[in-house]
């Protein structure tokens, strides 16, 4: 083959290469901020602990004092693709050093979040069991799960939710009975999506997640939970009933909005 002919062969494959690995380049999504906010209601308004709700048939007063919740893999959704925000978030809206009764709103901001239009986010409810399978010293104390006191070394497993209240069930002016439900254990970790536009650019309004404490206690029938009978998660681990009707109810609970 003459020189002048393979030289000509050779830039041609050169070139369709070249052309070839332009044609593949992935073309850069701009990121930005995504501002979260989180809150806890009661019947669509900000819960206040020691509060008198009205509750079940004969509306006695129900009284909450504590609500802690973790969450895990909250995922934007787009189709079949899924952006993870972050892997663990631990909500504490009752805290203790909080200046008022009223439950406070917890902000978050997701870093370097691709720019564009989801369709929906998914939260898990409790630790996920590839983490709640660890303890909390195994994860750096900049982790939410780095927390001693919202885990069960006896059950090796985080409490996944901390909703602690008191109720004047025969209506008799006194707060007797009290409710604490401590829910933890791999079998009531439950994962939720939601079916809404999310908008992430610059100047987008914040994603907003409420959680409503009325809706978490209405069953399917539209009956109130049963307090008086079921007024605690069992301490035995292998007694998970209680501990899966709250969990179960909180995709009902959880509203989102932008």
């Amino acid at each position: 083959m003459p020189l002048r002919i393979l030289f000509a062969f050779l830039c041609g494959i050169v070139c369709f290469s070249a052309c070839d690995d332009a044609a593949v380049v992935t073309p850069v999504v701009p990121t930005t901020d995504l501002k979260m906010t989180f809150k806890s209601t009661y019947d669509g308004s900000r819960m206040i602990k020691f509060k008198n709700y009205p509750y079940g048939s004969n509306n006695y007063p129900l009284q909450f004092n504590r609500f802690t919740l973790f969450l895990s893999d909250i995922t934007l959704l787009k189709g079949t693709e899924e952006t993870r925000l972050t892997e663990s978030a631990y909500l504490d809206f009752t805290p203790d050093n909080a200046s008022s009764d009223t439950s406070v709103l917890l902000n978050y901001t997701f870093q370097n979040v691709p720019e564009g239009t989801y369709t929906g986010i998914k939260m898990g409810y409790g630790v996920k069991p590839s983490d709640n399978g660890k303890n909390p010293a195994d994860f750096p104390p900049s982790s939410p799960l780095y927390n001693d006191n919202e885990y069960w070394l006896g059950w090796k497993s985080y409490i996944f939710t901390k909703i602690e209240a008191q109720g004047d069930a025969d209506i008799n002016n006194q707060f007797d009975h009290f409710m604490i439900y401590h829910c933890g254990g791999n079998g009531v970790y439950k994962t939720f999506s939601f079916t809404q536009p999310i908008e992430v650019k610059s100047s987008a309004p914040a994603l907003k997640v409420d959680f409503d404490l009325r809706k978490l206690f209405i069953m399917a029938d539209g009956r109130y939970y049963n307090m008086v009978e079921d007024p605690a998660t069992s301490n035995n681990k292998d007694s998970l009933r209680v501990a899966n009707d709250i969990m179960s109810k909180f995709g009902n609970a959880t509203s989102i909005a932008q």
